[in-house]
């Protein structure tokens, strides 16, 4: 490409509206990330007379190139003030080791460079790991405390529970849902409790109309990543949020907690609780879901009954055959009828 094209094509992009760093150079155009255009970009980069945007636009993408030709620019163009985040990013991206004194000196300042540097290392103490597992996008939290030798991993994993206790107390949110996906790492005694408080305490946050968009203090992330913890740290004590989840909201977060229900063979529920969450999914007014998803769970919730339910779940299902009989939940209703049947013969 030529100089003139390059520069048009970096001053038309716009990055995603995602907050995870290693998502900024998602939209650059594939014409552009050739290695045939890496000396252009360079004088892009390095060119004082462009907008700040479109030299940053240029860091963005030689660090997706990742030619090494382009390092020691990139260190140069970290010193002004209003390149560093994509230039910390293209650094981070290309796993720049000659760059880490620069991002250290930058990281106090900048959570870009403080992410770049958890891209090149963990860190060797359990303070520095526990700085790199809040940077970058929480899915990657599996992939870093996987990677630590096993010393250090099990301090890391008492911090984290330390953590999650103070931050738990405190209704510190952001933090939380660190060490929520990093609990779902490993086990450990006092998570159970501590999980279970953490649904509770998201389940509020929601608000109480979950799904919709109003009346919601926040996205409800952190209650869905504490419903998959559990499985690394199955709880008897978030029995009565999955039941609430199950029971008085029809939203995306269902099916995760009837897995975890059944994960706990069955959870310790009463046939007349069962019952009560079948009915009370089959005849809601106002399904916070797509009728595909609806249908889904709905059809899941039936298969529960009949794996777990007794005489009062029967009476329901046979209710909602009777009601339901050119559904196409009919055929679900009959082989639950038939399971609770063979059960009891």
């Amino acid at each position: 490409m030529e100089r003139q094209e390059v520069i048009d094509v970096l001053t038309k992009y716009r990055r995603p509206g995602i907050p995870g760093y290693d998502y900024h150079f998602r939209n650059l155009p594939s014409a552009i990330l050739e290695e045939e255009n890496v000396p252009t970009l360079i004088g892009v980069l390095i060119d004082k007379s462009l907008p700040s945007i479109v030299r940053e636009h240029a860091a963005l993408a030689l660090g997706e190139i990742g030619d090494r030709r382009s390092v020691k620019p990139l260190i140069e163009a970290l010193k002004e003030r209003r390149l560093h985040r994509g230039v910390a990013v293209a650094l981070g991206r290309m796993k720049a080791e000659e760059a880490i004194e620069a991002l250290k000196e930058l990281a106090p300042r900048s959570h870009a460079a403080s992410w770049a540097l958890s891209q090149l290392s963990l860190g060797e103490t359990v303070g520095e790991v526990m700085d790199n597992l809040r940077y970058g996008t929480l899915r990657a939290i599996h992939r870093k405390m996987n990677s630590l030798p096993d010393p250090l991993r099990k301090k890391v994993q008492e911090e984290i529970v330390r953590q999650f206790r103070e931050a738990l107390s405190a209704g510190d949110i952001h933090n939380l849902r660190v060490y929520v996906t990093g609990l779902s790492t490993f086990q450990h005694h006092d998570a159970r409790k501590l999980l279970a408080a953490t649904l509770d305490l998201s389940w509020r946050l929601m608000g109480p109309l979950v799904g919709l968009q109003t009346e919601k203090h926040c996205c409800g992330c952190l209650h869905v990543r504490t419903l998959r913890a559990l499985k690394t740290n199955p709880s008897l004590d978030a029995v009565p949020n999955l039941v609430e989840t199950m029971t008085n909201r029809y939203q995306r977060h269902a099916l995760i907690a009837l897995k975890r229900l059944r994960e706990l063979n069955g959870g310790g529920l009463t046939d007349q609780q069962i019952a009560k969450i079948v009915e009370c999914n089959m005849v809601l007014s106002k399904p916070i879901a797509s009728e595909s998803q609806r249908t889904q769970t709905i059809k899941q919730l039936i298969r529960f009954a009949g794996d777990y339910g007794e005489e009062e779940c029967r009476r329901t299902l046979e209710n909602l055959r009777t009601r339901h009989a050119s559904d196409p939940l009919a055929q679900t209703l009959e082989a639950a009828i038939r399971r609770i049947n063979a059960w009891h013969t």
